[in-house]
């Protein structure tokens, strides 16, 4: 009974903490995507997930709508189909080829026998035997890799058909984001320092670019963009944010760099706080693949000082969508929330705090 009542308990306080929050989005978009996301988090309901695609940008929807033309028109040929990825985006084009006969799904995995139903193949069995297939790229993430290695492969270009979306250029910097004098911008979470690129393109007025990489590869090729770009003013740092200095665990794979527990490399993390104390930070974006809320954790002492707009990235972690604003809000009430989507699948969804 006491099991049941602090269940009930933590339901209702769940539920009291989402409306609350509700309050601080300040468009229709936000509080549709917000509604949507939490109930696809809730129920795993794909017109949940379907309504999250029916509120991003225009330009997201028109490259689904051309997307989805491809598929159809591929759909309705006698070719054979093979689908690149066995993720969400994958199963959605499955879903919409309606199609199973001369359909085959590959993918950089373990073997299996058959995915969804259909016969499973290695990526070097398609290059060996379906090269005559139409090869749907099912992935954004690693979309340029795969084709890369498939033209690599002699597989015509014509029959390579990506299929996965996502809005990089309006990522982080969409017209909710007005920039200011000498902004002082913090990028967690590098990459290959293309959003630091596009920052500096975008806000010609700014001071100083702070990066912070912890992943070896990411952190050279970030170095050698800027560098070859010739980015101004910018500190690029090989240390992750964290609610704490401290060392932990990492898993570095480059795009999916992550802390965890179980990798044997080991990455030096600190806080914003500290690494950035007595700095007038005035921007901070940050994707960081689960990380963010304890990176924010060690920011607190520069939002409650400074009040930066916020792009954090709130897809990793069901929880992110209702902790990460609940914090960001806890310390600046009058934070304005929005909310964006950018891809066609459930990631890439970014939480926008202004004033």
């Amino acid at each position: 009974m006491e099991k049941l009542e602090k269940k009930s308990g933590q339901v209702i306080e769940f539920f009291g903490t989402t409306k609350k929050l509700s309050g601080y989005f300040k468009d229709d978009v936000s509080k549709n995507l917000y509604r949507n996301i939490l109930l696809y988090h809730s129920t795993n309901d794909e017109q949940a997930l379907a309504n999250i695609f029916d509120f991003t940008s225009q330009k997201t929807i028109d490259a689904m709508k051309v997307i989805d033309q491809l598929i159809e028109e591929i759909a309705q040929s006698n070719v054979r189909i093979v689908i690149y990825g066995v993720g969400l985006i994958a199963q959605n084009t499955f879903e919409k080829l309606n199609r199973s006969k001369d359909v085959f799904f590959t993918a950089d995995v373990p073997k299996m026998d058959c995915f969804r139903g259909v016969p499973f193949i290695t990526p070097q069995e398609l290059v060996e035997d379906y090269k005559d297939a139409k090869i749907l790229v099912a992935s954004y993430s690693g979309q340029n890799k795969i084709c890369e290695f498939l033209t690599r492969s002699d597989v015509s270009k014509e029959n390579i058909v990506p299929v996965g979306f996502c809005d990089f250029d309006d990522m982080y910097f969409d017209e909710i984001i007005n920039f200011g004098k000498d902004e002082i911008f913090v990028d967690a979470g590098v990459f290959d320092a293309d959003t630091s690129i596009r920052f500096a393109n975008k806000c010609t007025d700014y001071k100083k670019i702070y990066l912070f990489e912890p992943d070896e590869v990411a952190y050279d090729v970030s170095k050698t963009s800027l560098e070859l770009r010739n980015i101004k003013n910018t500190q690029l740092t090989p240390v992750g944010l964290w609610h704490k200095e401290d060392t932990l665990h990492f898993n570095n794979s480059f795009s999916g760099s992550h802390i965890d527990d179980t990798s044997e490399t080991i990455i030096k993390v600190n806080t914003i706080d500290n690494l950035l104390k007595d700095i007038p930070v005035t921007f901070i974006k940050m994707d960081i693949e689960g990380a963010e809320l304890n990176a924010l954790y060690g920011a607190r002492e520069t939002i409650l000082k400074y009040k930066p707009k916020l792009a954090i990235s709130v897809y990793h972690k069901p929880e992110d969508i209702v902790q990460i604003p609940e914090y960001i809000t806890s310390l600046v009430p009058e934070y304005k929330l929005y909310l964006r989507h950018y891809s066609n699948c459930q990631y890439e969804t970014v939480l926008y705090a202004t004033l």
